[in-house]
């Protein structure tokens, strides 16, 4: 599909020879020449400030290099819509993170990881701890601000 139509229904002459196809850092595709950028869509909502994220202690497992800091976080607010993402906005690009859901594609917030966080954390008052995990083969840092979305929409 390009724009809406299938690619068949296009008028025009169009190369047979495959070109290589990349995904960037950004989400970005890299297609040929070509640089597309996903659209942004709709964008779910940003609760951060009604979400307390407390980062607890991080451990290292040194047999795999993966570090392990311990995130809480805390649904001050009234219900939150499903589903509800935790960003690592700020993250180093040379720090891998597993376990994620995506990464955002939203204005200012560009390849960002994010973690669907259970169902259950859209009720008021729900606290939920979860466990993320690092390798940082750069030494670069865990550094990352926590930006939370919720609802419906791209992050």
């Amino acid at each position: 599909m390009r724009e809406g139509k299938a690619i068949e229904s296009i008028a025009g002459s169009f190369p047979t020879n495959a070109s290589p196809i990349a995904l960037n850092d950004a989400m970005q595709f890299i297609a040929g020449n070509n640089l597309c950028s996903p659209a942004a869509g709709n964008p779910a909502a940003d609760v951060t400030s009604l979400v307390g994220v407390a980062q607890g202690p991080v451990t290292a497992e040194p047999s795999t290099g993966r570090f392990h800091p311990a995130v809480t976080l805390t649904n001050n607010g009234a219900s939150l819509a499903a589903p509800v993402s935790l960003l690592l906005a700020g993250l180093s690009p040379q720090v891998a993170v597993y376990g994620l859901s995506g990464a955002s594609v939203r204005p200012g917030l560009s390849g960002a990881p994010y973690m669907d966080l259970p169902a259950s954390f859209g009720a008021a008052g729900t606290r939920v701890a979860i466990r993320l995990e690092f390798i940082d083969s750069a030494q670069a840092g865990e550094s990352w601000t926590p930006r939370v979305m919720a609802g419906p929409g791209v992050r």
